[in-house]
């Protein structure tokens, strides 16, 4: 222009990371980066001049995986995005169990249970819990035997077939 003063118009993105403005009174135009905007895990940044998304993404940056076990047989897993903490990822999985050592009356088992998880973020988990006794198993009735002068007698009972304990009627 004869004035040296250019008449811009708005500046319009070419979808490419750049924007580019035209002067209404020359055939001339110039071309800038975008700038501006934070990107985040779900979208692009913003440039501050053109309005248009441009870059890349910036994907989900989770954290170390935290396992919980709720119950002997509940586990769950849980990582967060470095990025943003309201992105969450969790999976809460019914684990199998496996008895290691049965328990009787006379000592405490061992079970074993296992957790595996769909989502492969998460690894196995394995936990190791103690079986409380198990109950006195009884054999038959004993009816009670009197003292003679030769034996002795013994009351009314019933045995435990594991552990021999003698137990009366109450």
């Amino acid at each position: 222009p004869a004035t040296g003063v250019h008449d811009w118009n708005a500046w319009v993105s070419n979808g490419d990371g750049t924007h580019t403005r035209t002067c209404n009174n020359s055939s001339h135009s110039e071309t800038q980066n975008c700038s501006g905007g934070t990107a985040t895990c779900d979208g692009k940044a913003v440039c501050s001049i053109c309005g248009e998304a441009y870059g890349e993404k910036l994907g989900h940056d989770y954290g170390e995986v935290k396992y919980t076990w709720t119950r002997d047989n509940t586990c769950k897993a849980e990582r967060v995005c470095k990025h943003d903490s309201t992105h969450i990822e969790s999976e809460t999985v019914t684990a199998t169990g496996t008895t290691i050592t049965a328990a009787t009356c006379k000592e405490k088992g061992k079970m074993k249970y296992t957790a595996t998880f769909v989502n492969t973020a998460f690894a196995v988990q394995e936990k190791e819990v103690d079986i409380d006794f198990a109950p006195h198993t009884f054999g038959e009735w004993k009816d009670e035997i009197p003292a003679t002068t030769e034996d002795f007698g013994t009351k009314g009972h019933k045995d435990c077939t594991a552990c021999g304990k003698h137990f009366d009627k109450d």
